[in-house]
């Protein structure tokens, strides 16, 4: 029987298109819910609102028990054997809905003192609300990760994309029957709710569940799940830890601003959170194809092309910045002084983002005790500078105790793909393209003022992306795939097989 041998990158455009439009989907309700919030309550609202979501997301993955990534990973491995997929599945459920007692426990029992350590009463109220929504949040996410794993990924994006839709949906007619705080934490139960009875029609999963046979599976997602969980959460606090300390030293008001500066980051973080879903089952299969060469320039070319979207993305944003502020916060001009702050944060999470996209190698190749090790040093670096720096900087020093970390994030893992699996990135050659983006915002911020904004921007991107096009050397990418397409097809046509 014939095999085509196809680029990875081919291989995965159709399902990268179905996340890409997930990612995006998600990424504009988060802009909607945002600028809802901040419209009715404020920047000091915003800020609460930012806190008790900062507390709801932690304590979710916590709940999950670092099992989505185990989910997913075993699905991909027993697509073809479903009654043991089933068992694993089965099990996952189970396993989350006891962490996720677990974690409420907790939280009712230490909301007030959580509350009073980020000095927010107000806040007290919406975790007591939000422990009727993780366990559901726990159980959609199982769902989700089985589906990922079965990598039937259009189901995967229209599940991700409805869970938002239903937050922004639910949230805005809740607020408009009570314009409270309140009723924007219930609405996130009510969505985590409506998402499971979908998830749960669609799926079938009513069929699937079972109880015999779960001794093995159990053990196998507990082995796995304890090696992630830290590190799972560790990577949750690491994006939101500029919330808790922002909160902690300055107040809701400037989180609310700062709330506003990471939501322009959104644009940084769309592509690297869509390619992460399709990548990790394509680097799944081939390592376990034992197909390193074909992995190696599979993750260094993503990592590459990413970084250059990025960093292009990141100079269209901070030009716009203000004119976007002016529309979707009319007549609350507090929220101009995120521009500093988002400037600065751009500058590590294009860097992050670039390994963002292949950040689920390791756990892909069955090496989660490397996650493990890298997230809580990645956590100790953004405390200690966003310490270091709060007090002289306000919130831009915990901008750039984030943006720090998003520089190191990419060295690290750079410096971890290297020594573990022997895959080399020139991490300098890399970072070339996202320098000249720095260079190129610097300088023609300063000649807008000198010249025609609508001619400095269009030369200066065109520019940018003409460096991009020479230095990744698209055009002989784009030539080997369809030499190798016609290859492929001339061989086929004369009866040989590849392997």
């Amino acid at each position: 029987m014939k095999r085509r041998v196809q680029d990875p990158l081919r291989g995965i455009a159709g399902e990268a298109f179905w996340v890409l439009g997930s990612t995006t989907v998600i990424a504009l309700a988060g802009v909607g819910l945002n600028v809802l919030i901040g419209n009715l309550f404020g920047s000091g609202g915003l800020g609460v609102y930012t806190l008790f979501m900062t507390v709801y997301l932690a304590a979710g993955t916590l709940a999950s028990l670092g099992l989505p990534g185990a989910v997913t990973k075993f699905a991909t491995e027993h697509r073809f054997l479903p009654e043991l997929e089933r068992r694993y599945l089965s099990s996952a459920l189970i396993l989350s809905l006891a962490g996720s007692l677990a974690v409420c426990l907790l939280l009712l029992v230490f909301r007030d003192s959580l509350a009073g350590i980020l000095r927010t009463p107000r806040l007290s109220v919406l975790i007591g609300i939000s422990v009727a929504g993780i366990p559901l949040f726990a159980v959609n996410k199982m769902i989700l990760a089985r589906i990922r794993g079965l990598r039937r990924i259009r189901n995967f994006a229209i599940g991700e994309s409805w869970r938002v839709i239903l937050i922004v949906g639910v949230t805005l007619l809740l607020v408009m029957v009570r314009r409270t705080l309140v009723a924007a934490a219930a609405a996130l139960v009510v969505s985590e709710g409506l998402l499971f009875v979908l998830l749960a029609w669609a799926g079938k999963i009513y069929a699937k569940f079972t109880l015999s046979g779960l001794r093995k599976p159990f053990k196998h997602l507990m082995s796995y799940g304890r090696r992630i969980l830290l590190s799972r959460f560790f990577l949750e606090l690491d994006g939101r830890i500029a919330f808790l300390l922002g909160g902690y030293f300055l107040g809701t008001g400037p989180v609310g601003i700062l709330s506003v500066a990471f939501l322009f980051t959104q644009g940084l973080t769309l592509l690297p959170t869509a390619l992460i879903k399709v990548t990790g089952p394509v680097i799944t299969e081939l390592y376990l194809a034992d197909r390193r060469d074909a992995l190696t320039n599979f993750i260094r070319n993503t990592i590459g092309i990413t970084l250059f979207l990025l960093a292009g993305t990141a100079l269209v944003l901070w030009w716009g910045f203000h004119p976007l502020i002016a529309v979707l916060y009319p007549g609350k001009p507090l929220f101009q002084q995120a521009f500093v702050p988002f400037g600065i944060l751009a500058v590590g999470l294009v860097l992050r983002g670039g390994v963002g996209a292949v950040g689920s190698v390791f756990v892909s190749m069955g090496r989660p005790d490397i996650v493990m090790k890298l997230s809580p040093i990645r956590l100790l670096i953004n405390i200690t500078a966003s310490l270091a720096l709060v007090s002289p900087f306000g919130l831009s020093g915990i901008a750039a105790g984030t943006s720090v970390t998003g520089v190191a994030v990419f060295l690290l893992w750079v410096f971890a793909m290297r020594k573990a699996e022997e895959i080399r990135i020139r991490a300098v050659r890399l970072c070339l393209l996202p320098f000249f983006a720095l260079l190129l915002a610097v300088i023609s911020s300063f000649l807008s003022g000198r010249f025609p904004s609508w001619l400095v921007y269009p030369v200066a991107l065109a520019l940018y992306g003409l460096a991009g096009y020479v230095f990744l050397g698209i055009r002989e990418y784009f030539v080997r795939l369809s030499s190798s397409h016609a290859l492929h097809g001339s061989v086929g046509s004369g009866g040989k097989e590849e392997a």
